[in-house]
């Protein structure tokens, strides 16, 4: 593939895998619990301040 040959995707113990489609994966369920956990509540509680 343009000089990079099987540097660029190399696949050779499952990196495609981990790097493509569960590290993705893995990122969003954690920022989904940050989410929810940590700015959520926040958001809730500054939100009931103002009333």
């Amino acid at each position: 593939m343009m000089g990079w040959e099987s540097a660029a995707f190399s696949d050779q113990i499952g990196e495609f895998f981990w790097v493509y489609i569960l590290a993705p994966s893995v990122g969003t369920v954690i920022a989904a619990l940050f989410f929810i956990k940590t700015v959520e509540p926040a958001m809730h509680d500054k939100a009931s301040q103002q009333l």
